[in-house]
């Protein structure tokens, strides 16, 4: 699971444009002094044009316009003060899960490196927020929930934005070449724990959101079938991405992150 990492920085710079200019508004005298000036200057300029032959008018160019015709008006687009902001609370990961989870440490707000595994394009398929898919997002927030009762089932939560909405989907595309090409892999463990064995499956294709599940090959006897289920999603310039694990996870992926780009999407 990721490790945990420092709270984002400062808010976005604000946007507004500064505020109309105030009318002044002088005596009704002086109004009245200026009304008769302007009527003696538009007879003197009657009278004068009068007298002299007409022009003929100037042909007006047009301005082009930024925008091409026929061209789309550009999509929305998000990015938060805090991403943090759109993860998930307690209340909202117990009725997406159905389990009394609880923020592990603080959010993360980098990517961290990308796991060892065999074969190594399978990589992507133990986290997707890693920096082979998220190392060029402009902000991202992460947080992961465990179990404080002792079970070793857990969530994570994140999601990143990018620059262009292309940058997003391309994370995207990425991740569903992995999976596609990834029927089970090794997961290369870290002193003291041992290498894994896992499979993929469960593979749904959607429009712009992929699901899928790895579930663990035992072989310490135990029985109790171990199996993470994940969900990747691309709005916009966004990308948001949920998995749970535990003994039965069901669908609670996918629901947990329909609540974290329903948050970074309303803002």
């Amino acid at each position: 699971m990721p490790p945990t990492g420092a709270p984002w920085g400062s808010g976005a710079p604000q946007w507004a444009p500064p505020p109309a200019p105030k009318r002044s508004r002088g005596p009704w005298i002086v109004g009245a002094v200026v009304i008769v000036v302007v009527a003696v200057v538009v007879a003197i300029v009657v009278v004068a044009r009068q007298s002299s032959p007409v022009a003929a008018p100037t042909p007006s160019t047009a301005i082009p316009s930024s925008v091409p015709a026929g061209a789309k008006p550009a999509g929305p687009f998000y990015m938060l003060a805090d991403p943090a902001d759109a993860l998930p609370t307690v209340d909202e990961v117990k009725t997406a899960t159905l389990m009394d989870l609880t923020p592990n440490g603080t959010p993360r707000t980098t990517s961290a490196p990308d796991h060892a595994t065999s074969p190594p394009n399978c990589t992507l398929a133990t986290s997707s927020t890693t920096q082979s898919m998220w190392g060029d997002a402009t902000q991202l927030a992460g947080q992961q929930f465990t179990d404080p009762h002792g079970s070793s089932s857990r969530a994570w939560a994140g999601l990143a934005f990018w620059e262009s909405d292309k940058q997003a989907q391309a994370s995207l595309d990425r991740l569903t070449a992995a999976i596609q090409s990834c029927p089970a892999f090794t997961l290369i463990g870290v002193a003291p724990d041992p290498d894994t064995k896992w499979t993929t499956g469960d593979l749904h294709l959607g429009d712009h959101r992929i699901g899928f599940s790895t579930s663990l090959i035992r072989d310490d006897g135990d029985n109790k079938p171990w199996k993470c289920v994940q969900d990747y999603r691309v709005e916009a310039n966004i990308a948001v991405t949920a998995s749970m694990c535990s003994t039965n996870p069901s669908s609670s992926a996918a629901a947990l992150s329909d609540v974290v780009m329903g948050k970074a999407t309303k803002h």
